[in-house]
């Protein structure tokens, strides 16, 4: 046996007590964890349907993609090892990147790029930066490097080819992989996160990639056609609920001041119109497209109570340039306009405490209850029976981001990293948090049934 695996004698107990711990965790995962509802399994062997059949692909289309990006790289990489003098071979390399920059970017720059305590160079940064004036030319050359190569819609289209099989790509949805909430995610290939924006005239694009035609702006030009890489000769169909997660959660609220805001939907309103009406104080015919992707920035940014950082951070993903004065102005104003969603933020953090401090009972917000076991488990009970767990409740005092002491609930947070020796990180339970864990879970089902 141990001839078969390559694995010296004297080293064979090892391997045997791994894999007998092994079996011992999977045993304690099974009795830990509650089984699956009848709708639940009914939706797992649904998702198996979908990995079965695959996603139709057009592999000349990702082979060409691929290629091209290879070209576009490799002439980036000749840039960014010119701009940094042989500091940094290519961008992927983040260690290198991220020290060479730091000894060039002013403090106010670095603010820039860092997010959550963590170094963030994605498009939405890295355009930001482009809009200092005191950006230092080298950095300038190598960010503007770094945006021709496109690395990660280049990956996409690797990942698209590498796994594809006889034209489809099998076993891409992953069921709840979401852990906190039960979203689905994807394994090997993002599928949930193509970028929408797409090119006028697609089939001309696509002929320029399967030609290798000189194309002006080739990484943007591979980014709007990401989409047409799942296609098929009879066509697809495509649906999806509109606003779903900002209909949802003002629902949960279950409060006159929640169906005020459906109000807008069912009177068939456009929600980011209607923000921006009270913002610039005009008339809701008379909102401008510039005035309405204002309201849009604070639809999406503010949805889970987010601050004015959140939708600085937006405004940057819609190339808007948005100071921090201006940020609290639409805060506010969102809030005001959406005066069912602090309220409920704070109702659903306030379930959850009693809850903890009230355990074997439920305590209910809106259309969400929260239940406690006294042992382990803090439940979650959304409108359809399904539940949400967060583990090892407990309250601690905190500092918030704004620098206040609070006593707040915490958890033991599954989707977080936990370093050899240390312990699994823990996280406030946030007004902000529930109602996003609810309102997505909640949505989820919605999604998954069109």
């Amino acid at each position: 046996c141990s001839s078969d695996l390559d694995i010296p004698p004297e080293d064979l107990h090892i391997f045997i007590e791994y894999c007998r711990l092994d079996v011992e965790v999977e045993r304690l995962l099974s009795v830990t964890l509650r089984d699956l509802t009848d709708d639940e399994w009914e939706m797992y062997w649904v998702n198996e349907e979908i990995n079965d059949r695959g996603l139709p692909i057009d592999v000349n289309l990702t082979r060409a993609a691929t290629k091209y990006g290879d070209m576009i790289r490799a002439e980036a990489d000749q840039k960014i090892k010119a701009s940094t003098k042989g500091a940094v071979f290519d961008a992927r390399k983040r260690k290198t990147r991220d020290d060479w920059l730091s000894l060039r970017l002013t403090d106010a720059q670095k603010k820039i790029l860092t997010e959550d305590d963590k170094v963030r160079f994605a498009k939405p940064q890295r355009e930001a930066l482009l809009g200092c004036d005191d950006l230092d030319p080298d950095v300038r050359e190598f960010v503007m490097a770094v945006e021709e190569a496109g690395g990660a819609t280049i990956s996409k289209y690797e990942a698209f080819t590498d796994r594809s099989m006889d034209g489809r790509l099998y076993g891409a949805f992953l069921y709840a992989g979401g852990g906190q909430t039960g979203r689905f995610s994807s394994v090997g290939v993002q599928v949930h996160n193509l970028k929408r924006e797409g090119h006028k005239d697609p089939e001309k694009a696509i002929s320029e990639v399967l030609h290798g035609s000189n194309i002006a702006r080739p990484s943007e030009h591979l980014a709007k056609l990401i989409r047409a890489v799942i296609a098929h000769p009879d066509g697809l169909v495509w649906a999806d609920y509109s606003n779903i997660e900002g209909r949802v959660a003002p629902w949960l609220a279950d409060s006159k001041a929640g169906e005020k805001k459906l109000d807008v939907f069912r009177e068939g309103k456009d929600p980011y119109k209607v923000n921006a009406a009270t913002l610039f104080n005009v008339r809701y015919e008379d909102v401008t497209d510039e005035q309405r992707q204002s309201g849009k920035v604070q639809e999406l940014a503010l949805g889970f109570l987010g601050g004015a950082g959140a939708l600085m951070s937006m405004a940057r993903m819609f190339k808007m340039t948005l100071e921090h004065d201006r940020a609290v102005i639409l805060r506010d104003a969102w809030r005001k306009v959406n005066d069912w969603a602090i309220p409920y933020g704070y109702d659903l953090v306030q379930a959850a405490r009693d809850a903890v401090e009230n355990p074997n009972m439920w305590f209910k917000a809106g259309r969400v209850s929260y239940g406690y076991d006294g042992r382990a488990w803090l439940w979650c009970c959304l409108p359809s029976g399904r539940l949400l767990a967060y583990y090892q409740p407990s309250f601690e005092w905190i500092t918030t981001p704004w620098g206040e002491e609070i006593n707040a609930l915490t958890s033991i947070w599954g989707g977080g990293k936990c370093k050899v020796g240390q312990s699994w990180p823990r996280r406030p339970l946030t007004p902000g948090l529930l109602l996003e864990n609810a309102t997505q879970a909640t949505a989820e089902i919605g999604r998954a049934h069109v």
